[in-house]
């Protein structure tokens, strides 16, 4: 099928077996022409890991209740107790290649198609991100804790009168710069495409596509790999 813009996208319904030569060549067949490549998988089928290396979702359906799975990866039981990488201590998509799978079922009506391919329904992909950041804060207290210095260390002197009275004199504060908004990758590209093509969710603004998130009268930030999705990231306003 044909996007506005050119974008081309092609949906392979897999229904029987194949290996992983045959799909890789039928996926550099696809890449040569241009065309992105969605492939869905019946859900008694296995769907091959080789397609994780390149960081593409799995997709399956069932026809029976009419419903699409999205395969994602188990959190990794290996996270050392200082690791705060919120992908790998939480469920994630797409999943790495060794990752024992879960589906994260959901009506096929509620699947959202773009010209990279499926994305999950707004309810998934709520849900992924509130356990990626609920990881990212228990990671984060872990870590501080693992940090935190002795009772020794942070015993100070009574204050003095000197102290007390330069407690009482009063400094500005400055002024605090406006908190940007988040804009989270949520489509299925790897990680390297032009923030242009991809596709955005804003906890504030919702769903944002192409440019949206440059052209905001609102500052709109792309969080890197380093960054902690927090609660209070995809909550805001709310209080825990």
């Amino acid at each position: 099928m044909t996007f506005p813009g050119d974008a081309r996208l092609a949906i392979e319904v897999q229904l029987g077996k194949i290996t992983d030569s045959e799909l890789l060549a039928r996926r550099e067949d696809y890449t040569r022409a241009g065309i992105a490549l969605a492939w869905v998988w019946h859900q008694d089928m296995r769907i091959p890991r080789v397609l994780f290396r390149f960081g593409e979702p799995g997709w399956v359906f069932d026809p029976a209740t009419d419903r699409m799975g999205l395969a994602c990866g188990r959190a990794h039981p290996a996270c050392s107790p200082g690791d705060t990488t919120a992908r790998d201590r939480s469920p994630h998509w797409p999943p790495c290649p060794g990752d024992d799978i879960e589906v994260r079922w959901m009506s096929l009506a509620n699947v959202r198609l773009t010209e990279a391919g499926f994305l999950p329904s707004p309810e998934v992909a709520a849900r992924l991100l509130e356990e990626a950041a609920e990881a990212a804060r228990l990671a984060q207290a872990e870590q501080a804790a693992a940090s935190r210095p002795s009772a020794a260390t942070v015993l100070r002197p009574a204050a003095g009168p000197s102290d007390l009275q330069a407690d009482r004199v009063d400094t500005p504060l400055p002024e605090q710069p406006a908190q940007p908004h988040l804009a989270l990758p949520i489509d299925a590209r790897p990680p390297w495409s032009h923030p242009l093509s991809r596709l955005y969710w804003c906890p504030r603004c919702q769903y944002l596509t192409g440019a949206q998130p440059q052209s905001s009268s609102v500052a709109h930030e792309i969080p890197g790999p380093d960054r902690w999705i927090t609660w209070a990231d995809l909550h805001p306003g709310d209080s825990i």
